[in-house]
């Protein structure tokens, strides 16, 4: 969906969000990484501050608006390619 917004013409500075429409905490997010890295030690945390960012919400709808159906994946999913991704540049040193 991203490349396919980006090569559209007009849309230069616009923003689109692309995500589930599903609202997702911080500390959900946390705990979803750790799980699809298979960490189980310490996750820290601290105390709240005013503008901290408690959780994430992104919907689709103006993407949809102009490319049609954008196709949802889930957050596991999401992080289980991204992760595999992100090991296999690393293997091969495509991010150096």
């Amino acid at each position: 969906a991203l490349l396919r917004v980006a090569s559209l013409s007009g849309v230069r500075g616009a923003i689109f969000n692309l995500g589930s429409g599903q609202e997702t905490a911080i500390g959900e997010l946390v705990q979803a990484i750790a799980r699809a890295m298979s960490y189980t030690g310490p996750i820290g945390g601290a105390p709240a501050r005013v503008a901290d960012v408690r959780r994430h919400v992104a919907g689709v709808q103006r993407a949809e608006a102009k490319i049609g159906r954008v196709a949802v994946t889930s957050l596991d999913e999401g992080l289980a390619s991204t992760i595999a991704w992100y090991r296999g540049t690393q293997r091969t040193g495509a991010c150096s």
